[in-house]
């Protein structure tokens, strides 16, 4: 199994670059800080955009494991065969099709509008295929589900302590 950091290392009104830094389980980094690949996400002509609102628990999530992140998230979404890499800006969504072009985005979340942290977040979401009102249904729906995963994988957890007695005193 291999983890990925991923960096954001340029961005342009067109694209995003990210490196992303491979470490295999069990072995230390190789080299100079490990093994790099580069992430270049391009976004086309949007088709459509819209504005919408994201649950709060979603939202509140995704930011929990961005503050815990060195800056950038990716979240697979297996079921959909999407993945989802989120940084301070936005969650940029793509098709394992089209590894190289944005599918859609969600971006200028608007956290300072609610008033309690269990309002949801307006946002804008711009789409870059014919599809979107599809991939928007699923993603209603197995985004939340792969969030809770990664979350519950990496570090997220937080296990509690157990008191032990001393040896021989029979006192805790």
């Amino acid at each position: 199994m291999a983890s990925a950091i991923l960096y954001e290392h340029a961005t342009t009104a067109a694209s995003k670059k990210y490196a992303c830094r491979w470490r295999d389980q069990g072995m230390k980094w190789q080299g100079s800080e490990g093994r790099f690949v580069d992430i270049t996400i391009h976004r086309g002509v949007p088709v459509a955009r819209e504005m919408r609102v994201l649950a709060a628990g979603i939202y509140n999530q995704a930011h929990a494991l961005l503050a815990r992140s060195r800056g950038v998230v990716f979240v697979p979404v297996r079921s959909m065969q999407f993945l989802v890499i989120i940084d301070s800006e936005e969650m940029l969504f793509v098709d394992h099709l089209y590894k190289n072009e944005a599918a859609l985005t969600w971006h200028l979340f608007r956290p300072q509008d609610r008033s309690a942290l269990d309002e949801p977040v307006v946002y804008e979401a711009v789409y870059y295929r014919d599809d979107f009102d599809l991939i928007m249904g699923r993603l209603q729906a197995e985004f939340p589900q792969a969030l809770k995963f990664v979350a519950g994988k990496g570090g997220g957890k937080e296990e509690m302590g157990t008191v032990i007695p001393f040896r021989g005193t029979g006192r805790l």
